[in-house]
């Protein structure tokens, strides 16, 4: 990529400034703050409650809003040294496009912001060349021009309800997949009051479900690329804090709790992507790129140790690497040629950097013009021998744990190209020292821990 397209996402200060349509909502009058808000290299949402008259001089001004150190790599674990050196200066930059009235607090609004760093030690530093959300907007742009196709995401949502004793609420009270009774009581109130704020932000809910017991599913209506990134981080959040004020926990976090339940009860974020306008053999190319990819994939996309409880037939992430048109037991699914779903992703990724891994693999996909060796492989796993999931080209296996994707996304050096060596650097060196803390916690410490942050 080159070194003009790291400036897609900083805001027009030398000319007008464009903002989205969302922005039409804000009243300015009486507005107290606007909340900046980030995603870290952990995949935790973060903010900064900055006045109207800061938030207004970070444009007319050309300002940037100064961060402590560590703010894209601040330890989640109380007891970790920072990653880092004292020596970067990181900074935020308000995408204009993404300001909207804030529905959950009177007088705020709300902005997603890009990142940039300088060393302060060398005194250089690349403006949004560390950034996930900028790289997300890069990528999007160059794979809407590869394939010629108008490209939309849409996020499915699985969370679990927790009592005031981080423990599931009793199961008879939400059913299991399907079941009315999951939507008895307060829970149907509840998701309407969710419905209603996400469309006030814009962001369409397609439908909604009990699909386990104690689990319930959100599936977001699709959006631009990014914005639908942006829409996840909205929709999650109101999620939380709505059903917070009905002093229910709803948790994203991939294994809410050690209690044995099924494998489907487990949180996931799946990923659709629309491919609008998109040729067959391009599509297939896109696959046959991400197919390659999948395990390096992993370490984006589900990115702690708790996540690859998912892994394995009934889990849903796959056993395997392969594609198909039914099954739910692989990591992608085709809904249509120019509709898949992508299982191998969870609500502790920093989703902007995690989709763009998985776009840009695509994208290499049709600038290669691969082909799709592996066929549709549309009957259950588990009742297909060795020889017969070959027949299909389904011959390796998905990642059992963080330390096995991590492993292999190092030595990916496509990876590294297509990211950037300093996010590169940065998150693999993140993640090798998460892995070091969880260690040394028990499962339950790691669970609240997560509860806490997801």
């Amino acid at each position: 990529m080159s070194s003009d397209d790291t400036q897609m996402f900083e805001p027009e200060l030398d000319g007008i400034i464009t903002f989205g349509p969302c922005a039409e909502d804000v009243v300015f009058d009486g507005l107290l703050f606007v909340r900046l808000h980030w995603v870290d290299l952990s995949g935790v949402l973060r903010t900064r409650l900055v006045s109207t008259d800061l938030f207004m001089r970070l444009f007319h001004l050309k300002g940037e809003h100064l961060l402590v150190q560590h703010c894209m790599s601040k330890p989640i674990f109380a007891f970790q040294k920072p990653a880092f050196a004292e020596s970067e200066r990181w900074s935020l930059h308000v995408d204009p496009r993404s300001l909207r009235q804030c529905r959950l607090v009177e007088n705020h609004a709300i902005a997603f912001c890009t990142t940039s760093y300088q060393d302060l030690a060398v005194n250089v530093g690349n403006k949004l060349s560390n950034c996930p959300r900028s790289l997300l907007g890069r990528v999007a742009k160059k794979l809407a021009k590869a394939s010629g196709a108008q490209v939309l995401l849409g996020f499915e949502i699985q969370f679990t309800l927790l009592d005031k004793h981080m423990n599931p609420v009793e199961f008879n009270q939400t059913g299991n997949c399907f079941k009315v009774a999951g939507l008895r009581g307060s829970t149907l109130q509840i998701m309407n009051e969710v419905t209603e704020v996400l469309l006030q932000y814009r962001v369409g809910i397609r439908e909604f479900y009990c699909e386990s017991d104690g689990q319930l599913k959100v599936i977001l209506s699709p959006l631009p690329v990014v914005e639908a990134v942006d829409a996840l981080m909205l929709a999650q959040e109101t999620i939380r804090a709505i059903f917070l004020r009905h002093e229910l926990k709803a948790t994203m976090t991939v294994m809410p709790s050690q209690a044995t339940l099924p494998q489907l009860s487990r949180n996931g974020c799946p990923m659709h992507t629309y491919l609008n306008g998109i040729d067959e053999s391009k599509s297939n190319a896109f696959i046959a790129g991400i197919l390659d990819k999948v395990p390096a994939l992993c370490a984006f996309g589900m990115p702690h140790e708790e996540s690859y409880c998912r892994i394995g037939y009934d889990g849903g992430a796959g056993e395997y690497v392969g594609w198909g048109s039914e099954p739910r037991g692989l990591p992608i699914r085709k809904i249509s040629y120019d509709q898949w779903e992508f299982r191998f992703f969870d609500a502790t990724a920093n989703m902007y950097l995690a989709v763009a891994a998985t776009l840009v693999s695509g994208l290499n996909g049709i600038q290669q013009k691969r082909k799709l060796a592996a066929r549709d492989c549309s009957i259950s796993l588990e009742c297909l021998g060795f020889g017969e999931l070959k027949d299909y080209g389904i011959t390796q296996m998905m990642p059992k744990s963080l330390e096995d994707s991590l492993s292999t996304a190092i030595t990916d050096t496509d990876m590294r190209e297509w990211l950037g060596d300093k996010l590169f650097d940065d998150y693999t060196v993140v993640k090798m020292d998460e892995m070091k803390a969880i260690s040394a916690l028990s499962a339950e410490d790691r669970r609240l821990k997560y509860l806490q942050l997801f």
